[in-house]
């Protein structure tokens, strides 16, 4: 994750005098920096090196902000890293969808930097926790994972993976067949409860 313990930032824009700004700043504020012009570039660093962070833009020609955190997002693996957007664009929809693409938070521009390395900070250290957290219960043999009412996995410990494993799940099928079965023994143990 980190290079010699200095967090790793993704900064995702196509705007080469944001990237240079952002680069700058960042580095002064202790960060070690990685840059991609485009989604489909950033998908190609993140295959090479897991970010601490990642800084998106949301409009860029070709595949946006948006589709890029989708398919990063639907890797078990990339999940957890923290995707902070930003944009020019100030509306409910942009606000909105930057949530529901799965970041954590969203920045607008023009970028107030002290206040997008306070957000960086925090959002860092929250993910450090989770990990510190899931990796706390690894370590103890506790295999857990959370899914909301639809199946969806939300969080769960490495050990959970190599419990799936074992039943012959890998984690790309996590998705398209764990869920769905997932999901249905959500569905009977409601329907239990509402019975009981």
């Amino acid at each position: 994750m980190s290079i010699e313990n200095s967090p790793v930032i993704l900064v995702v824009d196509d705007s080469p005098d944001t990237v240079s700004m952002l680069n700058d700043a960042l580095d002064s504020a202790g960060y070690t920096v990685l840059v991609a012009l485009s989604g489909t570039q950033a998908l190609s660093v993140i295959r090479k090196i897991t970010p601490d962070l990642i800084l998106m833009d949301v409009m860029m020609p070709g595949k946006d902000g948006f589709a890029t955190c989708q398919e990063l997002k639907s890797d078990p693996l990339l999940r957890d890293v923290p995707l902070i957007f930003m944009t020019g664009r100030d509306s409910e929809e942009v606000m909105s969808s930057s949530f529901d693409f799965g970041a954590v938070d969203y920045i607008q521009k023009p970028i107030r930097l002290e206040e997008l390395t306070r957000r960086i900070r925090q959002h860092i250290e929250r993910a450090r926790a989770l990990h510190d957290s899931r990796h706390m219960l690894d370590d103890n043999g506790i295999i857990s994972c959370i899914a909301d009412a639809s199946g969806k996995i939300a969080w769960c410990t490495p050990k959970f993976y190599e419990l799936l494993a074992s039943c012959g799940y890998s984690r790309l099928s996590l998705l398209s067949d764990f869920q769905p079965l997932l999901r249905k023994w959500l569905e009977k143990a409601r329907v239990k409860d509402q019975l009981s």
